[in-house]
Protein backbone atom coordinates (compact mmCIF):
# COMPACT_ATOMS: atom_id res chain seq x y z
CA UNK A 1 0.00 0.00 0.00
CA UNK A 2 1.33 3.15 1.20
CA UNK A 3 4.38 1.75 2.72
CA UNK A 4 2.67 2.37 6.47
CA UNK A 5 0.70 -0.49 6.37
CA UNK A 6 2.89 -3.68 6.44
CA UNK A 7 4.08 -7.00 8.78
CA UNK A 8 7.54 -6.41 10.27
CA UNK A 9 8.04 -9.27 11.21
CA UNK A 10 8.55 -13.07 9.82
CA UNK A 11 6.09 -14.41 8.07
CA UNK A 12 6.58 -17.93 9.38
CA UNK A 13 5.76 -16.66 12.98
CA UNK A 14 3.33 -14.00 12.99
CA UNK A 15 2.31 -12.22 16.61
CA UNK A 16 -1.66 -11.37 16.38
CA UNK A 17 -2.04 -9.31 19.42
CA UNK A 18 -1.00 -11.93 22.32
CA UNK A 19 -1.18 -14.72 20.40
CA UNK A 20 1.57 -16.24 18.69
CA UNK A 21 1.24 -18.59 15.56
CA UNK A 22 4.13 -20.81 15.08
CA UNK A 23 3.92 -22.20 11.51
CA UNK A 24 5.79 -25.54 11.12
CA UNK A 25 4.66 -26.84 7.39
CA UNK A 26 4.90 -23.73 5.26
CA UNK A 27 5.06 -26.05 2.12
CA UNK A 28 1.97 -28.13 2.25
CA UNK A 29 -1.65 -26.96 2.12
CA UNK A 30 -2.60 -27.61 5.55
CA UNK A 31 -0.92 -26.85 9.52
CA UNK A 32 -0.05 -29.24 11.74
CA UNK A 33 -1.73 -28.66 15.52
CA UNK A 34 -0.28 -27.87 18.40
CA UNK A 35 2.73 -30.01 19.39
CA UNK A 36 1.76 -32.02 15.80
CA UNK A 37 -0.52 -34.36 18.20
CA UNK A 38 -3.45 -35.77 16.24
CA UNK A 39 -6.34 -38.09 16.81
CA UNK A 40 -6.10 -41.85 16.97
CA UNK A 41 -5.24 -43.64 13.25
CA UNK A 42 -8.07 -44.70 11.78
CA UNK A 43 -7.32 -47.07 9.20
CA UNK A 44 -7.37 -50.80 11.33
CA UNK A 45 -4.54 -52.77 9.26
CA UNK A 46 -2.06 -50.27 8.06
CA UNK A 47 1.35 -51.92 9.20
CA UNK A 48 0.81 -54.51 6.51
CA UNK A 49 1.72 -57.82 8.83
CA UNK A 50 -1.13 -59.37 7.14
CA UNK A 51 -3.96 -57.91 4.46
CA UNK A 52 -6.43 -58.63 6.72
CA UNK A 53 -9.45 -56.46 6.50
CA UNK A 54 -7.87 -55.08 2.27
CA UNK A 55 -9.82 -56.45 -0.47
CA UNK A 56 -10.09 -55.87 -4.13
CA UNK A 57 -12.58 -52.89 -4.69
CA UNK A 58 -12.90 -53.43 -8.51
CA UNK A 59 -12.07 -55.56 -11.17
CA UNK A 60 -9.98 -58.99 -10.56
CA UNK A 61 -6.81 -59.10 -8.23
CA UNK A 62 -4.94 -60.79 -5.48
CA UNK A 63 -4.33 -58.72 -2.46
CA UNK A 64 -1.27 -60.35 -0.49
CA UNK A 65 1.58 -58.51 1.54
CA UNK A 66 5.05 -58.40 -0.16
CA UNK A 67 8.05 -57.26 1.45
CA UNK A 68 5.97 -55.25 4.19
CA UNK A 69 3.71 -53.33 1.51
CA UNK A 70 0.37 -54.31 0.64
CA UNK A 71 0.19 -55.52 -2.78
CA UNK A 72 -3.01 -55.80 -5.41
CA UNK A 73 -1.91 -58.07 -8.28
CA UNK A 74 -4.29 -58.01 -11.81
CA UNK A 75 -5.44 -61.08 -12.77
CA UNK A 76 -7.17 -59.04 -15.63
CA UNK A 77 -6.95 -56.25 -17.66
CA UNK A 78 -9.83 -54.21 -15.83
CA UNK A 79 -9.24 -51.29 -13.33
CA UNK A 80 -8.28 -52.91 -10.34
CA UNK A 81 -6.70 -51.65 -6.57
CA UNK A 82 -6.96 -52.54 -2.77
CA UNK A 83 -9.22 -50.73 -0.37
CA UNK A 84 -10.33 -50.97 2.96
CA UNK A 85 -13.58 -49.86 5.43
CA UNK A 86 -13.48 -46.68 7.78
CA UNK A 87 -15.96 -47.04 10.58
CA UNK A 88 -16.52 -43.85 13.57
CA UNK A 89 -15.66 -41.25 11.39
CA UNK A 90 -17.41 -37.56 12.49
CA UNK A 91 -19.19 -36.59 9.80
CA UNK A 92 -17.42 -32.94 9.00
CA UNK A 93 -14.84 -33.83 10.71
CA UNK A 94 -11.03 -32.93 8.85
CA UNK A 95 -8.56 -35.91 8.87
CA UNK A 96 -5.21 -36.06 7.31
CA UNK A 97 -4.12 -38.57 5.07
CA UNK A 98 -0.86 -39.64 4.25
CA UNK A 99 0.08 -42.61 1.74
CA UNK A 100 2.64 -43.66 -0.94
CA UNK A 101 2.52 -46.42 -3.40
CA UNK A 102 4.02 -47.72 -6.67
CA UNK A 103 2.96 -49.72 -9.58
CA UNK A 104 5.77 -52.09 -11.73
CA UNK A 105 3.84 -50.31 -14.90
CA UNK A 106 5.17 -46.77 -15.07
CA UNK A 107 2.61 -46.67 -17.42
CA UNK A 108 -0.09 -47.66 -15.96
CA UNK A 109 -2.62 -44.48 -13.66
CA UNK A 110 -2.76 -44.83 -10.03
CA UNK A 111 -5.04 -43.25 -7.99
CA UNK A 112 -5.35 -42.98 -4.04
CA UNK A 113 -9.55 -42.34 -3.08
CA UNK A 114 -11.15 -41.37 -0.31
CA UNK A 115 -14.62 -42.46 -1.13
CA UNK A 116 -18.19 -43.29 0.57
CA UNK A 117 -18.77 -46.38 -1.69
CA UNK A 118 -16.77 -49.76 -1.70
CA UNK A 119 -16.19 -49.30 -5.19
CA UNK A 120 -13.87 -46.40 -4.90
CA UNK A 121 -16.22 -44.51 -6.82
CA UNK A 122 -15.53 -40.49 -7.29
CA UNK A 123 -14.61 -39.63 -4.03
CA UNK A 124 -13.39 -36.68 -1.51
CA UNK A 125 -9.48 -37.16 -2.64
CA UNK A 126 -8.66 -38.73 -5.81
CA UNK A 127 -4.83 -37.97 -6.49
CA UNK A 128 -3.73 -38.84 -9.93
CA UNK A 129 -0.45 -39.57 -10.98
CA UNK A 130 2.16 -42.52 -12.55
CA UNK A 131 4.55 -44.42 -10.47
CA UNK A 132 5.61 -43.52 -7.85
CA UNK A 133 1.92 -41.44 -6.10
CA UNK A 134 2.16 -40.03 -2.70
CA UNK A 135 -0.69 -37.97 -0.91
CA UNK A 136 -0.34 -36.06 1.72
CA UNK A 137 -3.67 -34.14 2.12
CA UNK A 138 -6.61 -33.58 4.62
CA UNK A 139 -10.31 -34.15 3.80
CA UNK A 140 -13.87 -33.41 5.65
CA UNK A 141 -15.66 -36.77 6.02
CA UNK A 142 -19.09 -37.05 4.67
CA UNK A 143 -20.07 -40.04 6.06
CA UNK A 144 -19.40 -41.85 9.32
CA UNK A 145 -17.88 -44.88 7.31
CA UNK A 146 -15.81 -44.18 4.31
CA UNK A 147 -13.71 -46.28 2.14
CA UNK A 148 -10.27 -45.94 1.43
CA UNK A 149 -7.67 -47.41 -1.11
CA UNK A 150 -5.84 -47.73 -4.58
CA UNK A 151 -7.39 -47.50 -8.01
CA UNK A 152 -4.99 -48.37 -11.06
CA UNK A 153 -5.69 -48.00 -15.06
CA UNK A 154 -3.66 -48.93 -18.12
CA UNK A 155 -2.17 -52.17 -16.69
CA UNK A 156 -1.49 -55.43 -18.47
CA UNK A 157 -2.72 -58.81 -16.40
CA UNK A 158 -0.32 -59.43 -13.95
CA UNK A 159 1.06 -55.83 -12.85
CA UNK A 160 0.73 -54.59 -9.80
CA UNK A 161 0.56 -51.74 -6.88
CA UNK A 162 2.63 -51.67 -3.66
CA UNK A 163 1.22 -49.28 -0.68
CA UNK A 164 3.89 -48.58 1.28
CA UNK A 165 3.23 -49.68 4.93
CA UNK A 166 2.10 -46.86 7.25
CA UNK A 167 -0.61 -45.28 5.30
CA UNK A 168 -2.59 -43.01 7.61
CA UNK A 169 -5.46 -41.56 8.19
CA UNK A 170 -5.69 -38.89 11.33
CA UNK A 171 -7.98 -36.66 12.55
Amino acid sequence: SNGANFYPGILADPVMGPLEFELNKLTDNFEYPVNNVFGSEEVSNNTFDNAAGWYSPRGPSVISVVGGKLRSTATGTGTFGSAIELTGLTVGGLYLFNASATSNNLSATLRFRIATTSNLGSGTIGSTANSPLSVNETFIATATTMYVGTIVTGQSAGDYIDIDAGLSIKS
